[in-house]
């Protein structure tokens, strides 16, 4: 290999000054798992504030997936495919505005 030639290394030099610009910024890593440890506290105690804060975290991905999916329905070139996706999407939406409407019977259904 010539002196050149930099393919084998990792982008931005090597993997010691990758590392020594992770050690840099050690406080931030220990600051943010603090802040886990803390919302894992939190979580466990309120249990049903935080099945509501995921199902309504679960509820937004699945309208925003919706929405996408009847955007990609359009792109679609046969009247079989459109139908599905747009159906899919439809559905999709559905369940995020079921979600949104009623967390706790969301919670249910996602459980069983």
């Amino acid at each position: 290999m010539s002196q050149t030639d930099t393919s084998a290394q990792p982008r931005g030099g090597s993997l010691g000054s990758a590392l020594q610009g992770l050690a840099s910024k050690w406080g931030w890593f220990v600051g943010l798992g603090a802040l886990f440890i803390v919302a894992g506290v939190l979580a466990m105690g309120s249990l049903v504030t935080a099945t509501v804060v995921s199902v309504l975290f679960v509820g937004a991905m699945m309208s925003m997936s919706g929405i996408a999916e009847v955007f990609a329905a359009f792109q679609m070139r046969s009247w079989g495919a459109f139908a599905l996706w747009m159906a899919l999407g439809l559905i999709y939406i559905a369940g995020g505005v079921i979600a949104f409407i009623n967390p706790l019977l969301a919670a249910t259904s996602l459980t069983l």
